[in-house]
Formats: structure tokens, C-alpha cells, sequence
């Protein structure tokens, strides 16, 4: 059964590839964490980012926290500076944005976000599997193009492609001390 923590995730993917809930779907709700779980980055004390909050007299606070990407798992576990537990009083794991009563130092997360673009992509080429053996027919006169659908599916998985992420690649800058 899927985790709970995944609805939010498993929708979105179930919008990007047109295959809404109920007894007509392709793929079940497992099938689908699958694709995501394979599209996951464990993210291990990330620094926030404050947003500011501008209060009545220009006085500024930082409730408002966000981090580099959206789509988390809704698990996060937020800390402050000295890992002690901070409580949001609202999230936002689609946009990547949690907000607080009080205004942290700072925010830290841990988690897992994910490519949700990658995991629909995923999902339509499994899709374009099922359908390998369909083929096109003609009778009573009608022409039946189930070809159709691998084709309509193609053109959807270059779509998902170009939206998804690079993979998790990572850049630093390099310093030569030697030189």
C-alpha cells in the first residue's frame, strides 16, 4: 500500500500522465510511488532559505522558509541551527515553502524531494510497454488505429523528458591551491 506521505506526489504524477483514480486506471498507487521512489533525492540538513515578511512599521521577520526545490514527501523533518525540532504552521511541499509562528534563526530540512516529471515519464514508457502488442485493424468497413495510443504516449514522454530534472546533477566550484 502506498505511504501516505506520497498522495500529494502520486496525484501529480497521475495529472501529468492522464490516468485518474478509479476503476479505469492504469497504474495502481504502488506502481506509481515506484516510479517516484526511483526519481527521489534523501536530502540530509539542507539549509532554508528566509523569506522576508515585511509587518505592519517596515519591521522585518523571517517566517517564511523555502527550500532550492519543491515536491517533498510530506515527512520532512524541519530542525533549527542546533537540530532541535521546529513545527511549521503551515507546509507547502509541492513549492517547497514552510511558514512558523515565531521566526527561526534558522531552518534546516531533511527529507526526500523528487522529479515528478522523470517518475511521469517513467510511468508512460511502462505505459508505452503494456501497449507494445496492440496493433491497428480493420472491420465492418471501420479502420481502428490503436496505434494511436503508443503514438499519443511518445509524444507526451518528450514532453515529461524536457520538463524533468538533470538526474541530480550537482555543480561546484573547484579551487587550485597549487597553482
Amino acid at each position: 500500500m502506498a505511504r501516505a506521505s506520497m498522495a500529494a506526489l502520486i496525484s501529480q504524477v497521475r495529472l501529468l500522465i492522464a490516468d485518474p483514480a478509479g476503476a479505469s486506471t492504469t497504474f495502481t498507487d504502488d506502481e506509481l510511488q515506484s516510479f517516484l521512489d526511483n526519481n527521489a533525492v534523501d536530502v540530509f540538513y539542507e539549509p532554508l532559505t528566509p523569506i522576508p515578511t515585511i509587518m505592519p512599521g517596515g519591521a522585518t521577520q523571517y517566517l517564511t522558509w523555502r527550500a532550492a526545490a519543491g515536491w517533498w514527501e510530506a515527512n520532512e523533518v524541519l530542525v533549527d541551527g542546533s537540530y532541535n525540532p521546529l513545527t511549521a504552521t503551515s507546509a507547502d511541499q509541492q513549492r517547497g515553502r514552510w511558514t512558523f509562528a515565531t521566526a527561526p534563526s534558522s531552518v534546516l530540512i531533511r527529507g526526500a524531494r523528487y522529479d515528478v516529471y522523470m517518475a511521469a515519464y517513467e510511468a508512460v514508457q511502462a505505459w508505452k510497454a503494456k501497449l507494445k502488442l496492440s496493433y491497428d485493424f480493420s472491420a465492418d468497413g471501420g479502420d481502428y488505429k490503436r496505434s494511436q495510443m503508443i503514438m499519443a504516449l511518445d509524444a507526451l514522454a518528450v514532453s515529461l523528458r524536457m520538463q524533468a530534472g538533470d538526474g541530480g546533477v550537482m555543480t561546484a566550484q573547484m579551487v587550485r591551491w597549487d597553482a
